[in-house]
Parts: C-alpha cells; sequence; structure tokens
C-alpha cells in the first residue's frame, strides 16, 4: 500500500529569484516524490513572505497538521528543519505531536527521520542551530538600523496618509490627502469626536488610509503622528522574540526635525496634542474644555510655541494652576509660569499701561489721519492726471497710502470690537480679565521675564519668581 505523503515548504521573502523559492521548491518536491512509485504524492503546503518564528502564523503549516490529524498524511517531507520551524520547543511539540499520530518528518537536508527513536537528539541540535541563526541574523539587522537612526538616517516603509513615499524615505505631499489630514486637525480642534469626524468622513465617501472606511483608531494614529508637522521619531517599535511592539525605552529614540515639508503647522500640532491630553484624562473627560483668560495668548519666547495651562494636584492642600512651554526641557529654556504671579504682573503692567497714559490714539485721531491721507491721495491723482509724475511712481505711492488707510481702519475696528471706554483706563487693585481681552494682544514668556503686548504697540516688560506664598500653598506634612 502506498504512503500517502506532502512536503512543507516556507520562504520568509517573495522574491521569485532566490534558490529557496516556493516555485524552486515546488517543483523540486513534485519531481522528488511524484514520481516515487511507493508514494501517493498529495502536493506542497507552502507559506510564502512568513517568518518560520512561530508556526501558528503560517496558514498552510496549520492545514497542513488538521490534514494530518483527519488521517489523511502518513509522511510529511520538508527540505530542512530551518524551513519547518526555527524556536526549538514549538519543533519538538508538533513532531512529537504528529508521531502521536502516526505520521513522521523526513528533514532532508539533516538526513533526520522522525520514525527513529533517536531523532530527537539531533532535531534539538538541528533546531538550536537554527535559532541561533535567526538570532544573529536579527541582531545584524537591528545593529544595521541603530546606525543609521543615530546618524538621523530616517527609514520608511509602506505607506503615510498624505504623503506619497519615495525611495530613501523621501516624502512628497498628496494635495487630496493633505486637505483630508488638515480637516481632521482643525475638526478635532473644534471640539468634534474623532467617532463624528469618522462618521462624516465616511459618509462623504472619503476613503481611509487603507482604502476602506475610517475608524476612530485611524484617527489618533494620524494625530499622534509626527511626521505631519516635518519631523521623524525614529525607532518607536521593536521586535522583541518574534513580535513587534511599542518601544517603551528598551532602545534609544531618535528625533529627526524638518525632515520633509509639513502638512501641519507645530502651533495647530501643540494645540491637538494638549486637548488630546485632556480628553484622555478621566477626571476631565466629558467636561467642556475651559478657556481661561490667557488661553492662546501666551508664545513662548525660545522656541515660538504656545504656551499651556497646567495644574498641579500632588505635594499641595490645594491645586496649583501654572503655565508651561510644551516643548522639552532640553530644547526649550523658558520658564514655569505660576497663574497667580502672571495675574499680579499683569496687573501692575496694566496700571503702568494706564498710569503714564499709553492710552494710544482715540478713533476720532484716527480718523483725522485716514482723511489727511485721503487728501494726499486726490493730491498724488492730481499730478499723476497733469503728468507731472509717472505712471509706475503713482502707482508704488497710491499703494502706500491705501495700505496707510487700511490699517488706520483695522484699529478702529480694534477698538470697536474692545469697546474701549474712558473708564477702562482707571487703575486696577485685582486681577481683571475683562482688561485682558480688551487691551492685551499677547505675552511673551522669557527666562524669568514676561511681556505683555498691548494694542497699541506698547510693551511692558516685567520680571518675575515664582514665590510661594504661605496663605496660597501650604504642603501637606
Amino acid at each position: 500500500m502506498k504512503q500517502r505523503v506532502v512536503a512543507y515548504a516556507r520562504v520568509s521573502t517573495s522574491k521569485q529569484s532566490q534558490e529557496h523559492s516556493i516555485e524552486f521548491q515546488k517543483n523540486y518536491w513534485n519531481d522528488t516524490l511524484g514520481n516515487n512509485p511507493n508514494y501517493e504524492f498529495l502536493g506542497v503546503y507552502a507559506d510564502k513572505g512568513i517568518s518560520g518564528k512561530f508556526v501558528n502564523r503560517r496558514p498552510q503549516f496549520m492545514l497542513m497538521m488538521q490534514a494530518a490529524q483527519n488521517g489523511q498524511i502518513d509522511l510529511i517531507f520538508c527540505k530542512s528543519v530551518q524551513r519547518f520551524a526555527r524556536n526549538t520547543e514549538e519543533l519538538l511539540s508538533y513532531v512529537r505531536e504528529l508521531r502521536d499520530l502516526g505520521v513522521y518528518v523526513v528533514f532532508e537536508k539533516e538526513n533526520i527521520n522522525t520514525q527513529n527513536i533517536d531523532s530527537d537528539l539531533y532535531l534539538t541540535i538541528a533546531a538550536a542551530v537554527a535559532e541561533d541563526d535567526l538570532t544573529r541574523y536579527s541582531q545584524n539587522v537591528t545593529w544595521s538600523l541603530q546606525d543609521k537612526y543615530a546618524k538621523g538616517e530616517v527609514t520608511m516603509g509602506g505607506s503615510l496618509y498624505g504623503y506619497f513615499i519615495g525611495k530613501n524615505a523621501t516624502f512628497k505631499v498628496n494635495p487630496t490627502e493633505a486637505e483630508v489630514v488638515k480637516r481632521i486637525y482643525k475638526e478635532y480642534l473644534e471640539n468634534k469626536s474623532c467617532q463624528c469626524i469618522c462618521d462624516e468622513l465616511n459618509k462623504e465617501g472619503i476613503k481611509g488610509p487603507s482604502g476602506g472606511i475610517w475608524h476612530r483608531s485611524t484617527l489618533n494614529e494620524i494625530l499622534c503622528n509626527e511626521k505631519y508637522i516635518g519631523d521623524c521619531l525614529l525607532q518607536k517599535s521593536i521586535y522583541s522574540h518574534g513580535t513587534r511592539k511599542k518601544n517603551n525605552g528598551e532602545r534609544d529614540q531618535y528625533y529627526v526635525e524638518n525632515h520633509h515639508k509639513p502638512i501641519i503647522d507645530k502651533e495647530t500640532w501643540n494645540q491637538v496634542r494638549q486637548m488630546m491630553e485632556e480628553r484622555s484624562n478621566s477626571k476631565l473627560r466629558g467636561r467642556a474644555r475651559v478657556i481661561y483668560p490667557f488661553t492662546g495668548l501666551i508664545i513662548c519666547g525660545d522656541c515660538g510655541k504656545i504656551v499651556f495651562h497646567k495644574m498641579n494636584h500632588s505635594g499641595y492642600d490645594q491645586p496649583e494652576a501654572f503655565w508651561r512651554c510644551p516643548e522639552k526641557r532640553d530644547k526649550c529654556s523658558t520658564t514655569m509660569l505660576r497663574n497667580c504671579v502672571l495675574e499680579e504682573k499683569f496687573i501692575e503692567a496694566y496700571n503702568e499701561f494706564v498710569t503714564n497714559k499709553y492710552k494710544g490714539e482715540e478713533e476720532s485721531d484716527i480718523q483725522s489721519q485716514i482723511d489727511s491721507i485721503a487728501q494726499e491721495q486726490k493730491e498724488l491723482v492730481r499730478l499723476e492726471a497733469n503728468g507731472w509724475i509717472r505712471r509706475c511712481d503713482f502707482d508704488l505711492e497710491f499703494k502706500k497710502l491705501e495700505d496707510g488707510i487700511k490699517e488706520l481702519q483695522d484699529k478702529i475696528e480694534s477698538i470697536k470690537m474692545r469697546k474701549i471706554s474712558d473708564k477702562d483706563y482707571k487703575p486696577i487693585t485685582v486681577f481683571d480679565e475683562t482688561k485682558v481681552e480688551k487691551f492685551l494682544k499677547k505675552v511673551v514668556l522669557k527666562v524669568w521675564k514676561i511681556e505683555f503686548h498691548f494694542y497699541n504697540g506698547v510693551v511692558i516688560e516685567k520680571d518675575y519668581n515664582n514665590r510661594y506664598p504661605h496663605e496660597i500653598r501650604k504642603r501637606r506634612r
């Protein structure tokens, strides 16, 4: 009676040119086993482009095992131990399981037949060698990547939504997808949930990165990916025991700035990161986003990023509000600023502003300037009409005057919007957030200095320190 035989083949790459390709192994086993009168050759189980580290991730191997369990196979041929498995424990486990089913494996290269009673010893040695080869190869690949990362060389496999990825990790913006990325960031900052954004994109028929529908996890990846601001964080993940996992400090990471053209500006990126932190905080989840009087007004004088409001709840009876630049400490020299100190320094700057009569121009004064410039324009038209100035000089001068009028008109609109009256120009003793809204254009945070920029162009600088009055913060005992 003929033995029912199959062959198992595996290659870890899909390249057709290598000697141990799937096609080569299939042809080899067809010739070797198909022409043997003692065998009923049932075919080849072949896994292509799959690592041999763990057999349960090889679908063809598992189908072969199922056929053996169903009593359909008597004998399995495999070119070598490393083609069958590279994990010694799993190799012996499956070989013994097959042996209990009355199914044996022949490893051609090592000349091992598991029907022999002493085959386990030889298999253990052969598998250990194969596993060591895999470890050394993995170490060589890891070392090579580490060397590239340390030099700031970006390696990029696969694709990235919003970009065309070329050879040598070159990034070219995909205009259509880039607009979707911008939309996602914009709508997230408008307080839309990830699920809401996904639903709208899917409803409009906009395809996701994989060509299918959008999922919340996909949106989170886009909102967290530093590549959209033109930077690259290298070695986010690593291989450990044959599986890819997040790098939680096991290996060094490298950050490359301005590697390629960004889709999202860094200010928007920082605002999104801040908002994501707030949403992920279980204590804050579900609450409306708090807007503080200085929210969006404070800029880091070192790196130019928007300074964010934080709360410190540790070590004291009362939570302490403070402002801090989102950049890492080793990249930015600005100091933390306590909110109570900021309010105190604003009172000082505001009182100096009104005491020294930095009122700026009133609406009537600005309108007088506009009327005066309009007269200059009329005179300029007369000169050009009489041929007393060249047309090119006329155009240049007229444009300057026109820009001057527009700037003054913007000032009037600003005054009207802020509704400033004479009673607003009075000193204050306690912090008044309406003064911030009406008078303050921005705040620049420096090392132990604060610059208050008022709408009329006046800049008042104040020194500060983060002293802790006992009546404000008491340490727990």
